[in-house]
């Protein structure tokens, strides 16, 4: 009599699985070979911003993930910089514009951001939600929200602008931490 396959994935599970999340083990530390779905969009090439917006986006996941000071902002960023991805949600800039050349980075729409989530959870991955609150010709206010982990969160309100003279500026405060 043959073994159901329902019943050697929950033997698996139970007996293997759960002890793992337990004391702290990731599946895909066993399984290295997991792959995200299709829809998660990976920086292929840097495309070179030229707009307020796009320079915004940029500079914003270079501040989040690689620690990169943005100017006159003496804020820190407050994301797992440990993190092994780095799930990005940002939709006011072309799907076309990578934001960063880190393999870590995976960009999502805001409606693949469940998705994303349910396919890594927390632990090591942190969560970037970068939300335009309004723009003008030459300037921009987000909102931005990183989520790492169960250690909490942080969300920042920016202001990026140009001066008259031509010089990047960015202006902004912590609205909330967790």
């Amino acid at each position: 009599m043959a073994i159901p396959k329902k019943a050697i994935i929950f033997s698996f599970l139970t007996c293997v699985g759960i002890p793992m999340l337990l004391i702290g083990y990731n599946f895909r530390d066993f399984f290295p070979s997991f792959r995200p779905p299709p829809s998660f969009r990976s920086a292929s090439g840097i495309s070179n911003p030229t707009t307020i917006e796009e320079i915004a986006a940029v500079a914003l996941v270079e501040w989040a993930v690689n620690k990169k000071p943005l100017p006159e902002l003496q804020l820190h960023c407050g994301s797992g910089a440990s993190s092994i991805r780095f799930i990005v949600v940002c939709d006011f800039v072309p799907d076309d514009l990578a934001l960063s050349l880190d393999d870590r980075i995976f960009r999502v729409t805001r409606e693949d951001r469940k998705s994303a989530f349910r396919h890594f959870g927390y632990g090591d991955t942190t969560y970037i939600d970068i939300h335009k609150i309004k723009s003008a010709a030459n300037s921009i206010d987000v909102s931005v929200s990183s989520s790492f982990g169960f250690m909490g969160g942080v969300g920042y309100t920016l202001h990026f602008s140009f001066s008259d003279d031509g010089e990047f500026q960015v202006t902004g405060s912590r609205t909330w931490i967790s």
